[in-house]
């Protein structure tokens, strides 16, 4: 497992209006990948996975470079920084979304959170789907670095065991 590196990442979480909702319920998509973005790599509408979702909310991934330039900066730097801090990375991470999906209230939540994300994308993942412990009791270590490096990985790694 050691030889498994990993990449960062930077996650805005936003919740908007419930006046919202029935325009992103008719949005004509559920989430991008931003291949090639200078700054993002996801974005997902994650009220999409609810039955009947109450508003909107969005999920934005940075890209792996912006990530690990970012990820250390002033009010990003531990988990005990004050949520506050992370704002402003968090909206920006929101402005280049609604550049990209031209919605432009996606640049206007009423709640933003913001989360570094320190095992965002496996680098060089194994090959083997899991690997086991020689331990007593039977213990396996799965995920997304174990055949590959997306969550189709982490998936099939998980039933491998």
């Amino acid at each position: 497992m050691r030889s498994v590196r990993f990449s960062r990442c930077l996650v805005a979480i936003a919740t908007y209006s419930p006046s919202l909702q029935s325009r992103a319920t008719q949005l004509p998509w559920q989430g991008i990948h931003c291949t090639g973005h200078a700054t993002l790599a996801w974005i997902g509408l994650n009220s999409s996975k609810q039955l009947h979702p109450q508003h909107p909310v969005i999920v934005v991934q940075s890209n792996a470079e912006f990530g690990e330039a970012q990820f250390e900066q002033a009010g990003l730097e531990s988990a005990s920084s004050r949520p506050s801090d992370r704002l402003p990375v968090g909206q920006q991470l929101l402005t280049q979304a609604a550049a990209v999906t031209g919605e432009a209230w996606l640049a206007a939540p009423e709640v933003l959170q913001v989360h570094r994300w320190g095992y965002a994308f496996a680098l060089s993942p194994i090959v083997a789907r899991s690997l086991s412990a020689q331990t007593a009791a039977p213990l396996w270590f799965t995920g997304d670095w174990c055949g590959g490096n997306r969550v189709e990985s982490a998936f099939l790694s998980g039933r491998a065991t």
